[in-house]
């Protein structure tokens, strides 16, 4: 059985930086993302965890991410990394083959945990077979495909391997149910995963928009 994973994730559109270290000078571009390994970030970064921030005290900063991850025009969001994984944003011209819609920046998506349900499950299926007793026509040991010992005082019917009974066999249904097994816990697929600090650059170089 194939689960397919997904982990909860934000859609990005980000500048990348070589190693993931935190760029200084003429490397730091305001709204690009860098990691670093320490409990905090530097000088002119903040730690990506959904903190709102305000347009007056960050307005290049703003500019760039606007109101992508919430915020109402006097503060804006920082987008919140903390436990997420990053993708890249798609539009419709350029979905990759496994997407059914485009992906937005600022976009979250995925679960940390997961429930099986029957629709996700092998199909499968239990044959409940019952005769009652004494409504069985009792038949010769020649019917048996190998020699088998017979039960005394019993009601049998041996039949060869594969074929349909033959003679006055007759059989009177009887009902039953297969009990349901499992208690639909939910069960975790987050992959192994190291923490770090992962910052926004705050303070640097204005980004140039490449795709204008």
């Amino acid at each position: 059985m194939n689960i397919i994973k997904k982990i909860f994730s934000i859609a990005f559109t980000t500048t990348v930086i070589t190693a993931g270290a935190c760029p200084t000078g003429d490397t730091a571009y305001i709204g690009s993302v860098c990691i670093a390994l320490g409990k905090f970030c530097p000088n002119g970064t903040a730690l990506a965890s959904g903190q709102p921030m305000a347009v007056s005290q960050y307005p290049a900063l703003y500019a760039v991410i606007r109101n992508t991850y919430g915020g109402d025009g006097k503060i804006f969001n920082m987008p919140n990394l903390m436990g997420r994984d990053m993708v890249n944003s798609f539009s419709a011209s350029d979905m990759p083959p496994f997407a059914s819609a485009p992906l937005k920046t600022g976009t979250q998506q995925g679960l940390e945990t997961v429930t099986l349900t029957e629709s996700n499950i092998p199909e499968t299926g239990a044959l409940l077979v019952g005769i009652a007793a004494g409504s069985v026509a009792p038949a010769a040991a020649t019917n048996l495909a190998a020699s088998t010992p017979v039960p005394s005082g019993r009601d049998v019917i041996q039949l060869k391997m594969y074929t349909q009974p033959s003679g006055s066999a007759k059989t009177t249904p009887i009902s039953g149910a297969q009990p349901f097994l499992g208690n639909s816990k939910p069960f975790n697929i987050v992959p192994p995963q190291l923490a770090v600090s992962i910052c926004i650059v705050t303070d640097g170089v204005f980004p140039e928009n490449t795709n204008n």
